[in-house]
């Protein structure tokens, strides 16, 4: 697991896509994250992760705040988070009854 592949030097980046490129046939996989994909691992394999549809960020909003918390409030979290799962979690942490 390589994560934050965008930060990687230029160098890096390329040896690890060669490698990946290499490794298709074999039972050993890497797995690059990025906010964006660069340009040296074009061709690979990619999986988009995005944010958790309405009603599942609803279900886990509410699994983290143990107290009533005014609907809008809800709603403001709900929206800046865009349904980041550790964003859901780690924001309410600073809301108190």
């Amino acid at each position: 697991m390589v994560d934050d592949t965008q930060w990687l030097d230029r160098s890096s980046a390329q040896v690890l896509a060669f490698v990946a490129r290499r490794l298709l046939a074999e039972p050993v996989g890497i797995v690059f994250a990025a906010r964006e994909p660069g340009r040296e691992f074009q061709g690979l394999a990619e999986l988009e992760v995005r944010g958790l549809a309405g009603p599942d960020a609803h279900t886990l909003l509410r699994s983290v705040i143990r107290f009533p918390l005014d609907d809008r409030i809800k709603e403001r979290i709900l929206a800046e988070t865009n349904g980041n799962p550790l964003a859901l979690l780690e924001l309410p942490r600073g809301l108190s009854a």
